[in-house]
This record gives C-alpha cells, sequence and structure tokens, in this order.
C-alpha cells in the first residue's frame, strides 16, 4: 500500500496552501467579485452563492495560510485537512450547481473544479491513511 512520506505531506500542505490563498486573493483584489450574478445566474435558486462573493475569499485565505503552516507543525494537520477537504466540498458542489444554471460561467470554472477536485483527493488520502500502520 503507498503511504505519503513526511516530504509528500510537507508538498501537498504547501502546494494546497498556495493555490487555497492565490484563489481567495484573486476574488478579493477583483474590483467587481459581486459581477458572477450578471451572466444569468439565478440567485433565487442558488442563493447559497451569496457566500462565495461575499465571505468565501477571507475564509479561504485564512484556511490556506493554516494549510502552509500545518505544513510545519503536525499536530495541525488533520484538523486542517478535515477542515480543508470539506469546504473543498462544498465548493465543489457549488461550481457544480453553477454549471448546471449557466453555460458561460460553467467553462469558466471548470479549471477551478478540477483543482478543487485534485486537492480534495489528496486530502481525502491523507486522512484516509493517517494514524495507521
Amino acid at each position: 500500500m503507498f503511504f505519503m512520506t513526511e516530504r509528500e505531506t510537507k508538498l501537498y500542505f504547501n502546494i494546497a496552501g498556495l493555490i487555497t490563498i492565490s484563489s481567495g486573493l484573486l476574488t478579493i483584489l477583483y474590483p467587481s467579485r459581486d459581477s458572477i450574478f450578471q451572466f444569468g445566474l439565478d440567485t433565487t435558486l442558488l442563493p447559497v452563492t451569496n457566500v462565495y462573493a461575499s465571505y468565501w475569499p477571507y475564509i479561504v485565505c485564512l484556511i490556506g495560510l493554516l494549510m502552509i503552516i500545518a505544513s510545519k507543525v503536525p499536530v495541525l494537520r488533520v484538523p486542517i485537512a478535515i477542515y480543508s477537504t470539506l469546504e473543498k466540498l462544498y465548493l465543489i458542489g457549488l461550481i457544480l450547481l453553477i454549471m448546471h444554471q449557466s453555460d458561460a460561467l460553467g467553462t469558466s470554472y471548470k479549471y477551478s473544479l478540477i483543482i478543487y477536485s485534485i486537492i480534495c483527493l489528496y486530502g481525502s488520502f491523507y486522512l484516509g491513511q493517517y494514524n495507521r500502520n
């Protein structure tokens, strides 16, 4: 059975943390981040998208920073991996709902869907192999 080494674990937390911080920062720094609702997304059917436009980028930057810290502090890895994986699962579901409602937005979020899915798979793999002999 394949297990992640300490080096691979640190690499996962650092890369996933940097990707997470950059995605949050891009949303914070984008001047009209609420403009996703102008592309045909029906917010009455999908009120959960309000989280994406308002609080999500700040939470994601914090999670990314915590992931980078967790690469150096092993005690923090499991809780951060659990929270990060759950948050990425939420975003994957949100992107799938957006893709279902709007083709224009769906094509722009397909790369985010792929990257979040890979991070989610690695996080799940880390949590699945944690504390096994």
